[in-house]
């Protein structure tokens, strides 16, 4: 199999080289900044805080950027993500593991979930 890079001349392979590069840069501080909005929650909750049973919501949550850093606390509980953006939560739909529950908001209150429904925003 050629792959897209391999079939372009020198100039453009350094340049698809380049591509890749910055591609896994940005994959890099995508995760980190992840990671690092996870510690910035968890460091917010109160020292007695346990996620046993717990409903979270990641209030935005794009491409999972923040949920997928809280799958393990998810595991313990329930793991919930919003977005006004359909086709963004029909991909995170197929690419999140099974029990995240998805679903898309509108651009105005309310959620379509009764009041107090979720333990963490």
């Amino acid at each position: 199999m050629i792959r897209p890079c391999e079939a372009r001349s020198r100039s453009r392979q350094q340049s698809c080289t380049s591509e890749w590069r910055a591609h896994s840069a940005t994959r890099t501080n995508y995760e980190r900044n992840g990671l690092r909005a996870r510690e910035d929650i968890v460091a917010l909750l109160p020292g007695d805080w346990e996620w046993e049973g717990k409903r979270l919501l990641d209030f935005g949550c794009g491409p999972g950027r923040v949920l997928r850093q809280l799958l393990h606390e998810g595991e313990q509980g329930e793991l919930h993500g919003c977005d006004i953006h359909g086709p963004g939560i029909a991909w995170l739909r197929e690419n999140a593991p099974p029990g995240v529950q998805l679903f898309v908001n509108g651009e105005l209150p309310p959620l379509d979930r009764p009041d107090a429904y979720f333990d963490l925003i």
